[in-house]
This record gives structure tokens, sequence and C-alpha cells, in this order.
């Protein structure tokens, strides 16, 4: 039938609840990828297994850029990359590293875009 519920553990829940506040609190003001950080780390310490050594790092800074990459970059969700807080100092240094960023992502998936309209139009015919 399945294991009763007895203790209802309040540590792990309000740590989850907090991450998501605190995301939405971080993101006009520092940005995405501030927000993100905060997100996973503060979520992820509701485990009881959990550790931040350099396999957790280096899973956090890959799905950070994935999430930048996927969602703000390509979808283009309105989504600060650096919020009002970091501006003044982020937005002179990376402007150009993603403008770069962009400019190989889209040379690369641009086969593939031909390709899918190329499908399409073929579908629609």
């Amino acid at each position: 039938k399945g294991v009763a519920i007895t203790d209802i553990v309040w540590k792990p829940m309000a740590l989850i609840l907090a991450a998501n506040v605190l995301f939405a609190l971080l993101l006009p003001r520092a940005g995405v990828v501030v927000a993100l950080l905060a997100l996973c780390i503060v979520s992820a310490a509701a485990s009881r297994e959990f550790r931040f050594d350099w396999k957790a790092a280096a899973g956090l800074i890959a799905l950070v850029m994935f999430c930048v990459v996927v969602f703000v970059q390509g979808l283009g969700v309105p989504m600060p990359l650096y919020g009002t807080w970091l501006e003044p100092w982020l937005k002179p240094l990376l402007d150009p590293i993603l403008a770069a960023l962009s400019e190989i992502i889209g040379r690369l998936l641009a086969p593939l875009a031909r390709a899918l309209r190329a499908i399409r139009s073929f579908i629609a015919v």
C-alpha cells in the first residue's frame, strides 16, 4: 500500500520555499545568473545527501549556462542577465562576450534551422 507519512519535515520544505522566494527577489535586481545560482544552492541544501564539491559546482555552472543560452538568448524570455545591482559593472564586460557567443551559436544552428524550414515547407505542401 505504501509508507504512511508520520512527520512533516519542515526544514527541506522551508528551504525549497525560501529558494523560490529568493529567486523571485533576486531576478530583477541581480539577474538570472545570480538568481539561478541562489535557487540551486539553497534548494540543494534541502537534501541530506547534498555535498558541494567540484562535480556539483561544474553541474551548477553547466545548468546556469544552459538556461541562459536556451531561455534568454535562444527563446528570448525577458529575464535580465544582470539586474540593476550588477549592470553598471557587468554590462561592459559581458555584452561583447554574449554577442560573440550569440553569433557563434547562430552560425552553428543555421543549417539546422534551414533543414527545419525545408521539412516544414515539405509537410505544408
